[in-house]
């Protein structure tokens, strides 16, 4: 979008070598919805940095996604099974986890309710 700050990393987390944390808390910013990919990786990280941060951190499940992997040993773990061990791992320690529906439900309801 014109005029839309971005951040750009260069590691697995968006605080790391960013400005983010930085323009989050200057603009008092305490709360942050989170989507991307990959979903065991960056969004993972930048989750859990997020939380320890103190920021209060949604994450859209169905707005992010991983791939499927190969252990060592030759294993397939697929996408679908990684992107559920990674959202349970989050749920409630690190994140709130909605859908995109249920985001945009809550704020309809919350700007409802402010006017």
């Amino acid at each position: 979008m014109q005029n839309e700050k971005t951040f750009e990393k260069t590691v697995n987390s968006a605080f790391i070598g960013t400005k983010l944390e930085q323009e989050l808390k200057e603009k008092k910013i305490a709360s942050i919805v989170i989507v991307g990919l990959t979903t065991d990786h960056c969004i993972s990280t930048s989750v859990r940095m997020s939380a320890n941060l103190g920021f209060e951190t949604t994450l859209i499940e169905d707005a992010t996604a991983t791939f499927d992997k190969v252990d060592r040993k030759g294993r397939l773990f697929t996408a679908n099974e990684i992107q559920a061990v990674t959202i349970a791992s989050l749920d409630g320690e690190f994140a709130k986890i909605r859908t995109t529906a249920e985001l945009l439900q809550e704020l309809n309801k919350s700007k409802s309710t402010s006017l």
